[in-house]
């Protein structure tokens, strides 16, 4: 059957890592998180994630009907708001 063969039915049945490289060539970690994942990440809600993507202050890619938010992105935000974090305290 073409299940088994076919890519567009594998990622419909959720199989995003067979379709998408999900890890790094040289570090180990996905590329690409969930939203759930991303809230999880950042210890804040996915509302909250959701509200971030939308601003674009979180890159994302959308991947067939589903969202996934890119690690370095998540990295850099958290970089930002520590950065904006030691402005205000000087």
């Amino acid at each position: 059957m073409c299940e088994d063969r076919c890519p567009l039915l594998a990622f419909l049945r959720g199989e995003l890592r067979q379709l998408v490289p999900t890890q790094r060539p040289t570090e180990d970690g996905p590329l690409l998180v969930t939203i759930k994942k991303a809230a999880e990440m950042l210890a804040i809600g996915q509302t909250e994630v959701w509200r971030l993507v939308g601003l674009g202050e979180l890159p994302s890619v959308k991947m067939g009907r589903s969202r996934r938010v890119l690690v370095r992105g998540l990295e850099e935000y958290v970089r930002l708001r520590l950065q904006e974090a030691e402005g205000d305290r000087e």
